[in-house]
């Protein structure tokens, strides 16, 4: 399979679909306009609630049977994929099967980095103008004593502190909140949503890390290979590099706090927040106390006296895009 290459080779293709996601409806109605103008058969897996390592089961069943694998509601899924991929370093033929993201989820912030406002309401128009390029996934290595090093993939971004708290379980991905009524519908999430993550926020610690040797501190760091992070954080890493745009906010003040994440909502062309990290560069640390990370919007609490190297992953995954830039790029 060429870099840049169309869907013509499609025979046949399975789209995973989140039935709990929020609004997964929108992702259903997408799936439906793409269908009906697919000249290949796509079929239907739904995701469970049984845990990871049965998602990632059904993953491998779609990679298995399918050409292209259809995302349908929400970065967890996305992301589910991608862990499945990366799992997959043995297996060249499955790895790279490309990834379709119609979104339909809470951020679909994959849907919107891969397509044009176009594609995104016409999602037939995918077929026309689809084509395959490589991304370089996020890795997050954890190593805690007496235990196995775990990979945490991440497609787009990562982070850690603030808003890694934002999406866990205590705020965002409370179930009090999104199995609500209020939280369901759009119009609750639109209200609900950002008062939650100012919350999150303002109860956030600073974090405290180990690093060469010397003790540092921050609120929030984030990795991205992705230029939107979130629904309304925009970076200015394209999603085909091999690098990683890192952005630190180091003092929970307003006066470093604002004028960062409005810059990142801003996204001037001219203006380049953090540092680029190169592709065969890593950001290593150890941890003194539970720390909040994020992969995707996933949260996780990394444990006390870990030892964490972040970096973008040597082998790529294959995504579908319609945007311009990345086919060009």
């Amino acid at each position: 399979m060429a870099e840049n290459s169309g869907l013509d080779h499609i025979r046949h293709a399975s789209a995973l679909v989140n039935p709990y996601s929020t609004n997964s409806r929108r992702g259903l109605k997408r799936l439906h306009q793409f269908r009906e103008s697919a000249p290949f058969e796509v079929s239907q897996l739904e995701t469970s609630r049984l845990g990871l390592e049965a998602n990632k089961a059904l993953v491998r069943l779609a990679l298995e049977q399918s050409d292209l694998v259809i995302v349908v509601a929400g970065d967890g899924t996305f992301n589910t994929v991608v862990r499945t991929l990366v799992e997959l370093k043995q297996d060249d033929d499955l790895r790279r099967k490309p990834i379709l993201s119609l979104g339909g989820g809470n951020a679909e912030d994959g849907h919107k980095a891969k397509h044009t406002s176009l594609h995104r309401r016409h999602p037939d128009r995918v077929l026309e103008d689809g084509r395959i390029v490589e991304i370089f996934p996020i890795i997050c290595r954890v190593t805690s004593e007496g235990k196995t090093a775990e990979k945490y993939p991440a497609a787009f971004y990562a982070s850690l502190g603030a808003t890694a708290l934002a999406s866990s379980y205590k705020y965002l991905n409370n179930p009090k909140h999104r199995d609500s009524l209020f939280g369901q519908s759009k119009v609750g999430r639109t209200f609900s949503e950002p008062i939650i993550a100012v919350r999150a926020l303002l109860a956030s610690p600073l974090n405290e890390i180990i690093r060469d040797g010397k003790t540092e501190y921050f609120y929030e760091n984030i990795f991205a290979n992705s230029h939107i992070m979130a629904k309304y954080l925009k970076l200015q890493t394209p999603l085909t590099e091999r690098g990683l745009q890192r952005v630190t906010i180091r003092q929970k003040t307003l006066r470093e706090i604002m004028p960062a994440f409005g810059l990142l909502i801003a996204n001037h062309p001219k203006t380049t927040i953090g540092e680029m990290m190169l592709a065969n560069e890593s950001y290593n640390f150890v941890t003194t106390h539970p720390l909040w990370a994020q992969f995707d919007g996933e949260a996780t609490e990394l444990p006390a006296d870990s030892q964490v190297s972040i970096f973008a992953d040597q082998q790529p995954i294959y995504v579908v895009t319609t945007n311009p830039k990345l086919v060009n790029n």
